[in-house]
């Protein structure tokens, strides 16, 4: 199942959740999420069920959109309105990278940016992501290491030297401010601040049409298919809450 549970709580360093957190994962049947090879770097979680959907095939762009979505919500992008700032950074790997394809190299001539992101060369950027999974022994052109880079660049610590470590730390900060998606160009939307800052591409203003329908399909994608998640028979839960 794709969408099976959320990760309780929030990793800030390479560490196992509490027993409580590990309870309560465990009740909704996500024991998988606290295997330490689940564990990435400066506490990145992935959860074994979104390794197994990526490794079995089932990444389809609807199905790479969710994982994405489930990657930063799981990996607490901000400790409020996490699925909004999720969604603005989705919208915007879209906006990048329509098929959500690692590998997938700009089409623009002469330019070589590469990535779910379009790390670019000339920027040193994806060289930084190369010396992040190098060190990470994974190749550069991997979903989850690419998934793992950014949240490296927004908030993470140096793990080999150039490897991006915190370089858009500027951004982070300001995305922990959005309140929204949409609304254009402004400091609560979420999607402008990482297109603006984070992606900048020619014309931004341009691009956030388009991005901000992105996020809202990455939104409402995500929140429909946890909806779908939650348990229907609350009859055990009801008889506990009794006693």
């Amino acid at each position: 199942v794709l969408f099976r549970s959320l990760v309780l709580g929030s990793l800030t360093h390479k560490e196992l959740p509490s027993a409580v957190q590990q309870l309560r994962a465990a009740e909704q049947g996500n024991n998988d999420v606290f295997n330490t090879s689940n564990l990435g770097v400066n506490g990145t979680t992935i959860s074994g069920d979104l390794q197994t959907a990526y490794a079995n095939g089932d990444a389809t762009v609807d199905a790479r959109r969710l994982i994405l979505m489930r990657f930063f919500v799981e990996n607490q992008i901000s400790s409020n309105n996490t699925a909004i700032i999720a969604a603005g950074i989705v919208g915007n790997l879209e906006g990048e990278n329509s098929r959500f394809d690692p590998g997938t190299v700009s089409g623009f001539t002469g330019e070589n940016s590469q990535g779910l992101a379009q790390w670019n060369p000339a920027a040193g950027r994806l060289q930084q992501l190369q010396r992040f999974a190098a060190a990470r022994g994974k190749p550069f052109d991997d979903f989850f290491i690419q998934c793992e880079f950014i949240l490296h660049e927004l908030r993470g610590s140096t793990i080999a030297s150039g490897d991006g470590a915190g370089t858009q730390s500027g951004v982070y900060a300001k995305l922990q401010r959005c309140t929204s998606f949409e609304g254009g160009p402004n400091d609560t939307n979420a999607t402008w601040i990482f297109v603006r800052d984070y992606e900048r591409p020619y014309d931004a203003r341009a691009e956030l049409p388009r991005r901000q329908q992105f996020a809202r399909r990455a939104y409402e994608q995500y929140t429909t298919a946890l909806a779908s998640a939650q348990p229907t028979d609350t009859s055990a839960r009801k008889t506990g809450n009794q006693q």
